[in-house]
């Protein structure tokens, strides 16, 4: 069996303006009708040959806009026997072989009676060989024995869709059983077996399909098929009248009737097609092939049940009132507290998530084994296995985003960015896998909150060292009191935080207690400035209001630990020394005020004087 060679051509004229304008071309009658290439004219020959070089380049758009805009005929057959569908069917396309049997394109080709194949395992919609009863090609290699040589499965079970005969004899006496041994396809040989062709047929040089076979799978299959004679069941031996079928799952050979054997009728693996395939069980593997289908989506129901109720847990609750960590009853010196932003969410504890995480490697072994059983039944649901599969990845996912984040939570507080690395690869991997909305969002609340901390670490170490002599510290402290927001926003360990705020509000108490004990000075205009632009008419209420500064900011300085001793003693003793000298200026302001008064008043005598 060789393939004609196929000359190239050039592009039909027209082709483009019917590709480009296919409004402007009416639809014409479409030509099926098989045309021997002795009867063809050159331009269908030519035209057969333009039709066959798409055919090869899988091009279907380009088939019906030769067929159905511009004439060519589908039915044209070289002087080998080739054809357009036997081209298509050689070549494994599916949609191709579709269409042209759609349009009847194989009308050349002699269809098989009615009860030469099992039907029990093929549709009810199965053409019939009246169809194609002037069909003109007999003895020859049909579409289905190119599907079967070449292993395309769905195509050869479109063709049985439609009648084609399975024990048909090519130009040399091979079946499509002979065909599929010698090609070594072991899903084609075990298909055919189940459909329950012949499988003692000899080819014209006297070769039965088993000693074609190149492969040992094919041989064994072959071999255990020919070697039992009566159902594996009932014990009937299997008369002449009666043919024997495989069971396509543990390869025992039964009668093709219930209830020793039934059609399931599956999915086709492709997934451009809609077709569904029948395949042959035996009662035995059917019970077995609906009790793993069963124990399958039970595991999938549970697992994905665990998968929410963690989730739930875990995801932050909204409540109405803000409470503390105390009032919630919480430890709050070991972990990511009770946080309660402006709209009233409330973020758990590091000891409530560690507690939510209840999944295991071993929740996923138990899906991935239930998985790997269903799917040794070539007759399990396609797509329960297809949902197995992603809920097995999400679930992966989520185990090892898990694991992630209570290795993160363990090793807190964090220090280094570093530790976040692991959770933001098992996070990218996540969102990958399609895992729980609400524990991604759960998971970038946690990286944020996480880097904000790195950050908080940081500050915290960076402003510990300062000194009240270097120029930079209200740069530093500007910085630390922006982490220490961020962290109360977002939740941080506690203990961390409470440093922070301890720190920052130390460094400010010095620095406002500095600020408070800077002197002021005498302007030209002779009024008293402070450091801060502020400014007094007299010497009393300059030294009233520097008092007052520093006696509010060491109040405030006396709320704070650690605060530096020899600051506040200083600060102290110049409190005291200006109280002397608010006494003393007040005394001076007095004695002014007299003397001031006794001015104003003499010339009021003498003019009392001088009155006649």
């Amino acid at each position: 069996m060789t393939q004609e060679k196929l000359p190239l051509t050039e592009e039909p004229e027209g082709l483009e303006a019917s590709t480009n304008s296919s409004d402007e071309i009416h639809p014409i009658k479409l030509l099926t009708r098989p045309i021997l290439h002795f009867e063809a004219s050159p331009k269908e020959h030519q035209q057969g040959l333009e039709l066959f070089e798409a055919c090869n380049k899988h091009d279907l758009d380009r088939i019906r806009i030769l067929i159905e805009k511009q004439g060519y005929s589908a039915g044209f057959v070289t002087s080998s026997n080739w054809t357009s569908i036997s081209l298509a069917a050689y070549n494994g396309d599916f949609k191709i072989v579709k269409y042209l049997l759609e349009i009847g394109a194989d009308k050349m080709y002699i269809k098989a009676p009615n009860d030469s194949i099992d039907s029990d395992v093929l549709p009810a919609e199965i053409s019939t060989s009246s169809d194609h009863e002037n069909g003109i090609l007999e003895s020859c290699t049909t579409p289905l024995h190119w599907c079967c040589y070449r292993g395309h499965e769905d195509i050869m079970l479109l063709l049985l869709r439609h009648g084609y005969d399975p024990e048909a004899k090519d130009t040399v006496g091979n079946s499509c059983l002979h065909l599929a041994c010698c090609a070594g396809k072991y899903t084609i040989v075990q298909s055919l077996l189940a459909h329950s062709v012949k499988a003692n047929s000899k080819n014209d040089y006297g070769n039965y399909p088993l000693d074609l076979c190149i492969t040992d799978a094919c041989r064994r299959i072959l071999a255990r098929f020919l070697s039992q004679t009566s159902c594996k069941v009932c014990k009937e031996p299997f008369p002449r009248s009666r043919r024997p079928s495989l069971c396509q799952q543990c390869h025992n050979v039964f009668c093709g009737s219930t209830p020793c054997s039934s059609a399931i009728n599956v999915a086709v693996l492709s997934i451009e097609t809609s077709l569904t395939r029948s395949v042959r069980y035996c009662e035995e593997c059917t019970i077995e092939l609906h009790r793993a289908g069963d124990e399958l989506n039970t595991i999938l129901k549970q697992k994905t049940e665990l998968i929410r109720q963690s989730v739930e847990r875990m995801h932050p609750q909204s409540i109405t009132d803000a409470q503390s960590a105390e009032q919630m009853g919480l430890d709050p010196s070991n972990s990511l507290e009770i946080q309660v932003d402006a709209k009233g969410t409330k973020w758990l504890s590091d000891t409530e998530i560690l507690e939510a995480l209840t999944l295991s490697q071993s929740d996923a072994e138990v899906l991935f084994t239930s998985i790997e059983i269903a799917q040794g039944h070539i007759a399990m649901d396609h797509t329960l296995l297809e949902l197995g599969r992603t809920v097995y990845c999400q679930l992966n996912a989520h185990i090892h985003l898990q694991d992630a984040i209570q290795s993160l939570l363990k090793c807190r507080p964090l220090e280094t960015r570093s530790k976040t690395k692991a959770l933001e690869q098992s996070f990218t991997r996540a969102k990958i896998a399609n895992v729980d909305s609400k524990m991604l969002e759960f998971t970038a609340q946690l990286i944020r909150c996480a880097e904000a901390e790195c950050t908080l670490s940081g500050c915290y170490h960076l402003c510990s060292s300062l000194t009240r002599s270097n120029l930079h510290i209200q740069k530093f402290l500007k910085r630390l009191e922006a982490s220490v927001e961020e962290c109360q926003a977002f939740g941080v360990v506690s203990s961390l935080l409470d440093k922070a705020v301890a720190l920052r509000d130390r460094l400010n108490a010095e620095i406002a207690l500095e600020d408070s004990m800077k002197a002021f000075w005498k302007t030209e205009q002779g009024q008293y400035e402070f450091p801060d632009n502020s400014q007094v008419d007299t010497l009393l209420e300059a030294l009233e209001a520097r008092a007052h500064k520093m006696t509010t900011a060491l109040n405030h300085a006396s709320l704070c630990e650690s605060i530096c001793p020899n600051l506040v003693e200083e600060c102290n003793n110049l409190v005291k020394q200006l109280k002397k000298e608010i006494r003393e200026e007040t005394k001076l302001e007095d004695e002014r005020h007299r003397i001031r008064e006794e001015l104003a008043s003499k010339p009021k005598k003498k003019s009392k004087k001088k009155k006649p």
